[in-house]
Parts: structure tokens; C-alpha cells; sequence
């Protein structure tokens, strides 16, 4: 499943030109929408060297997929390092703020993740959409448990429940500021900076 060994063997500028592409595909058509022929066209390479990178259009979604996750995993690791010696609401302010900015750094690939989330499948089944929501909450256990064992909150405090509700607000508020049916009113919505600077501390 993925990309062959010749998509990983090719220039980094030619790799990125292909995955923009693609990640451009999906966003605008979604998965079963989604032509190879446009994709080809759009990097300007050939049908037949795509599916010599990919075999199946089910690969290079699954490579997007990943591209995305391990932009989004190199991001939030590098604030939770850099906010070790903070407080905990400090720290979750900081992963927070890096979720709004993702979106606004990366709208194509936060509308696949979306548009995943809505649909509640993935063309690949359930085993990717239960690992992404796996990895996010297993982050922010990590960030807990860091809270507690300082004495920063309090000991006994259930790791795993607190990180899925702490997961599903963070979640929704993300959904709410990128989607307009989500935001029901609150002005979440692609807020001024000033505004989202508010909704991050009020959280």
C-alpha cells in the first residue's frame, strides 16, 4: 500500500509536484470523484509513469493521507517539545494554536481530513480513521500524563477518558473554524486573529 520505491527514488521537487497535485484532485472531487487523468495533467507527467509511483488510485490517496499526518505529527511534536517547561494549559494553548495554523498553512489536505471525518469512511475501511483518532488521543495522554506525574493536575485523574474529550473538543473546534455549518452561530468560523486568539485561551 503506498507509493513504490520509484516515486521515493525521484527528485524532491518532482515527489512534491505529484502530491500537490493530487492532494488538489481529492480536495476538489473527493475520492471516488477523483481522475488520474486530471492528476497526470496537472503534474505534467505521464499516465503511465503515475502508476508506475502508484498502482492504484487507492495508493496515492493513501500516500496523501500520510503525507499529511506526518506534516501535521512533525508539527505538533516540535510545540510540544519546544512547551515542555510550561504549564499544562500553556502547552495545550500552544498545540491548539498549531491546529488553527495547519489549517490555514494547509486548507487542501484539512479539507480530505474533513471530508473523511463527515463521511465516517475512507476508501480503504475504518482501520485508517480509527488510527488517526488513535494517534491524536495517544498525544495528548502523553501531555497528561506529563501534567500529572509534575503535579501540575491531579493524580488520579483517568489519562485516557480526559485525553478522548479533551481530543473530541479540540476536534470540533477545528471543524468549526474551517467548516461554515459548523460554526452554528459562534463566530468560529475563519475568525480574525484576534478572535481566534480569544477562542484558544477561553478553551
Amino acid at each position: 500500500m503506498g507509493s513504490t520505491s520509484l516515486f521515493s527514488r525521484l527528485p524532491e521537487e518532482k515527489q512534491r509536484r505529484i502530491l500537490d497535485a493530487a492532494v488538489f484532485e481529492f480536495a476538489e472531487h473527493g475520492y471516488d470523484q477523483t481522475s488520474m487523468n486530471r492528476v497526470v495533467s496537472e503534474a505534467g507527467i505521464s499516465k503511465g509513469s503515475l502508476f508506475q509511483y502508484f498502482a492504484t488510485k487507492f495508493d496515492l490517496f493513501d500516500t496523501v493521507v500520510e503525507y499529511a499526518r506526518r506534516l501535521a505529527r512533525n508539527e505538533l511534536r516540535k510545540r510540544r517539545d519546544e512547551s515542555a517547561d510550561l504549564q499544562f494549559n500553556q502547552r495545550l494553548t500552544s498545540i491548539l494554536s498549531a491546529g488553527f495554523s495547519f489549517i490555514r498553512a494547509h486548507p487542501l489536505l484539512s479539507r480530505i481530513y474533513f471530508q473523511l471525518l463527515h463521511s465516517g469512511r475512507a476508501p480503504f475501511g475504518e482501520g485508517t480513521l480509527r488510527s488517526l483518532h488513535k494517534e491524536s488521543i495517544s498525544f495528548l495522554a502523553r501531555m497528561i500524563q506529563e501534567g500529572i506525574d509534575c503535579g501540575q493536575l491531579r493524580k488520579g485523574l483517568d489519562v485516557d477518558r480526559t485525553a478522548f474529550v479533551l481530543n473530541g473538543i479540540m476536534l470540533q473546534l477545528l471543524h468549526a473554524y474551517y467548516t461554515e455549518h459548523m460554526d452554528v452561530g459562534i463566530g468560529l468560523y475563519k475568525c480574525d486573529d484576534a478572535s481566534l486568539d480569544s477562542w484558544i485561551k477561553s478553551v
